[in-house]
């Protein structure tokens, strides 16, 4: 790998990412018992997901990828963030299935219509990721991770791009956008709706990713924006996520494919760490939920399949009942939950795992910022 973009660390962004994680929480909790309505829309956080990914990996291996050696280290590094997890709570959720059937009763009965399309096969596709592309009949497993599918192959194409020379810091915009042109067409063409998974879910993150190469590139190409400037792109592009949220989908088709632009433009104004709402994301509770963001995103779905399976049990037997016992009341409880287990899994497996798989990759030549 040769010299490119500096790959400084961009504290905001880590926020934006926990933020994001977050939101997925929300959106599974009322997946399975029906908050509010504006939750039905959190599932946009990983949209954030898919634009701070080619925003950073453009920032951090941008001009780097010049050779086989250097491209085959790249997808070393990415492999080394992104499989320890998902291979630990794949086994783990496959645990949690067999459980869970073996238990019966009212919990498991609320469960069980989730494995449906947990098979063999299935199994097979969620351990060699390829569970995203358009190959199963449905979303299987720990479902989540049907992002993580899609992420790899991403880094295998755009990793690809950047070797070719088609994406290079002095020409960062012409082939992304023809991409997330292209993706927004297909996905136009087939769905009102821009929140696809296994099905078209690659598309949709070869979108946002696309849109947070370009992002990057008009970061390094424009002199230092003003204070000003950067907190009126801030609110403009939080206002237009806000509509997303609050719009119902069947009142607004295709609203919602607005996301991936209204995230490129706050991350990249987000992303000089100055204005608008930048003092808040460098708060540290923020910058810590953004460090432990991957584990929050990978092992929350079997603590709200638990969490809401126990509220349904418990409303069916009667052992609550009353206004004050409405759905949203389980938000802290959840969060409560979910957040400790996620940072023990980030301190515990993600790091050490992580770390352990680097170091297969020290025999090739030396990369870019470990904090990607």
């Amino acid at each position: 790998m040769s010299d490119g973009i500096s790959a400084g660390y961009l504290r905001s962004l880590e926020a934006i990412r926990g933020i994001g994680a977050l939101a997925i929480v929300l959106y599974h909790l009322d997946d399975r018992l029906g908050l509010p309505f504006y939750f039905d829309n959190f599932y946009i956080g990983v949209d954030l997901f898919f634009v701070l990914s080619g925003f950073i990996i453009f920032h951090v291996y941008g001009g780097r990828i010049d050779d086989r050696t250097g491209y085959a280290r790249f997808l070393w590094l990415r492999i080394a963030r992104i499989y320890p997890l998902h291979f630990v709570t794949l086994v783990a959720f496959v645990a949690f299935q067999a459980l869970t059937i073996e238990i019966g009763g009212s919990l498991a009965a609320s469960i069980e219509p989730l494995f449906a399309h947990n098979d063999i096969w299935s199994f097979l596709a969620n351990l060699a990721v390829i569970h995203a592309l358009n190959l199963l009949d449905g979303p299987s497993f720990n479902i989540p991770s049907w992002s993580i599918s899609t992420e790899l192959y991403t880094y295998v194409v755009f990793g690809a791009l950047f070797w070719a020379g088609l994406i290079r810091p002095e020409r960062p915009f012409a082939v992304p956008i023809l991409i997330a042109i292209a993706g927004f067409a297909l996905m136009a063409a087939r769905t009102p709706s821009f929140n696809a998974m296994h099905d078209l879910g690659f598309i949709r993150n070869m979108v946002g990713f696309a849109l947070g190469v370009a992002a990057r590139g008009l970061y390094g190409l424009l002199p230092r924006p003003s204070t000003r400037m950067l907190t009126m792109l801030q609110l403009a592009a939080v206002a237009m996520l806000l509509v997303v949220l609050v719009v119902p989908g069947r009142s607004a088709p295709y609203l919602n494919y607005t996301v991936p632009l209204a995230g490129a433009v706050l991350i990249l104004a987000c992303s000089h760490d100055r204005g608008g709402f930048c003092p808040i994301l460098l708060l540290a509770p923020l910058q810590w939920l953004g460090r432990i963001s991957y584990a929050l995103y990978l092992t929350h779905y079997m603590l709200v399949l638990v969490v809401s399976g126990l509220y349904v049990a418990a409303v069916q037997h009667g052992v609550i009942a009353g206004k004050a016992w409405q759905p949203w009341v389980l938000i802290p409880v959840i969060i409560a939950i979910t957040l400790p287990v996620a940072h023990a899994t980030h301190v515990w497996v993600e790091l050490p795992a992580r770390t352990f798989l680097r170091q297969w990759g020290r025999l090739l030549p030396s990369a870019a910022s470990p904090r990607t």
